[in-house]
């Protein structure tokens, strides 16, 4: 599931929330975001300290392609 919240200058950003069994690699796939959980893991620097490790619950922002 995701859902569009606004950002700067009306830029609306699509969020993502993890779910059990989600990981960086599967959402990356799932969305079909450009650059892989690599791409994802850049856009999430500031809430995800480790790749290897999200949480079920957290917000993600997907990158804009």
């Amino acid at each position: 599931d995701f859902c569009l919240s606004r950002g700067l200058g009306d830029v609306y950003k699509r969020q993502i929330v993890v779910k059990s069994g989600d990981s960086l690699w599967k959402l990356a796939n799932e969305y079909e975001v450009e650059g892989g959980w690599t791409a994802l893991y850049e856009a999430n620097k500031g809430a995800v300290s480790d790749a290897a490790v999200i949480y079920v619950g957290q917000e993600l922002v997907l990158p804009q392609a």
